[in-house]
């Protein structure tokens, strides 16, 4: 699983899927510290986003749309997710 944005919500998701055995990826470039260390260590850092949407069978979008994350998600990063991937969109608002 990949989660796009580890916030309050997102760092829970994040803990829960481990917690299931699942091997979770997260990529967050605005994380809190305060966030982080509340992180679990079997939660992997995604190097890119660009990797992160190559390799989940699962992609968990919680990112908070503003001036910083508009335009994260558009036709170019969906083309690199994989055919057979589920996203799972939770951004406020729809995604450009």
């Amino acid at each position: 699983m990949g989660l796009i944005g580890l916030g309050a919500i997102g760092m829970l998701v994040a803990n829960d899927a481990t917690a299931l055995g699942m091997k979770v990826y997260g990529y967050d470039p605005f994380i809190s510290i305060n966030n982080a260390w509340q992180l679990s260590r079997k939660v992997k850092k995604a190097d890119s986003l660009e990797t992160l949407l190559t390799k989940a069978d699962y992609i968990s979008l919680h990112a908070p749309l503003n001036d910083k994350t508009k335009g994260m998600i558009n036709k170019e990063k969906l083309a690199l997710i994989k055919d057979n991937a589920k996203l799972l969109n939770f951004f406020k608002r729809r995604f450009s």
